[in-house]
């Protein structure tokens, strides 16, 4: 396990695996797989490790979806989401300026 600063134990997620996707956020949604096609690849995904440039909007859904200004505000920055269970597509919109959403799955 690994060790903080004074040599106690400190929670730690593992590194990202498989391969990173990126979403330009827009005036118009626009999606990703996260993990390929559910009818080959039965892996559960359960945390991703998103992080935006710019605030916007997500949806998880499993299949290609539309993001809309309703859904999940994710504002600039990173940190790890649980994903819904059976979903394997990322959707993203802008909240009010262009800039792009990277997902990776993490175990």
């Amino acid at each position: 396990m690994p060790s903080d600063v004074h040599g106690r134990h400190a929670q730690a997620l593992a590194i990202p695996v498989g391969n990173t996707v990126n979403v330009s956020t827009s005036v118009t949604s626009n999606g990703a797989y996260l993990s390929g096609d559910r009818t080959t690849n039965k892996e559960q995904i359960v945390l991703v490790r998103l992080s935006a440039t710019k605030d916007c909007f997500i949806r998880f859904t499993d299949g290609p979806g539309v993001a809309t200004n309703a859904d999940q505000l994710f504002l600039a920055g990173t940190e790890v989401q649980k994903v819904p269970l059976g979903t394997n597509y990322l959707s993203a919109i802008r909240d009010t300026e262009d800039g792009k959403i990277s997902a990776s799955i993490v175990t």
